[in-house]
């Protein structure tokens, strides 16, 4: 049975894959998972902000989300675009108008805070597991 499940993963694993290939997802405004880190340094004025976020991240200054300006950061996998952090400093105001924005307009996929994070992909992956242990 655990060889068949094993097998069903990994065929959604490549059908995902291709799927994503056919069908970039974007990650925010025109910036799509899988884009490469030429073409974003091409297009843009971003700059070198490895001290900042990770080795080869990439940053952007100026950036309005919704009335806020913030910086955005760029983190790349063999130099291909994985994910889009926004920063800004923080004010009660502004966490309020970010959560009401993510309510509405974002699935939450992870939330940090100095050392303490939640990570709610990492929370279903557990949910299903435990599902699967009860049958």
């Amino acid at each position: 049975m655990k060889n068949i499940i094993l097998l069903v993963l990994v065929l959604m694993a490549f059908i995902t894959k291709s799927a994503l290939a056919n069908n970039p997802v974007q990650l925010y405004k025109n910036y799509k998972f899988g884009m490469s880190k030429l073409d974003l340094q091409k297009n843009t004025n971003v700059y070198d902000c490895s001290e900042v976020i990770e080795k080869g991240a990439l940053c952007l200054d100026g950036e309005k989300f919704f009335e806020m300006e913030v910086l955005l950061g760029f983190r790349f996998f063999d130099d291909k675009l994985v994910s889009v952090v926004l920063f800004s400093e923080f004010t009660e105001e502004k966490y309020m108008k970010l959560l009401n924005a993510l309510k509405s307009k974002f699935q939450i996929i992870q939330l940090v805070s100095g050392n303490e994070k939640i990570d709610t992909l990492i929370q279903f992956k557990k949910m299903i597991k435990l599902q699967f242990l009860k049958t």
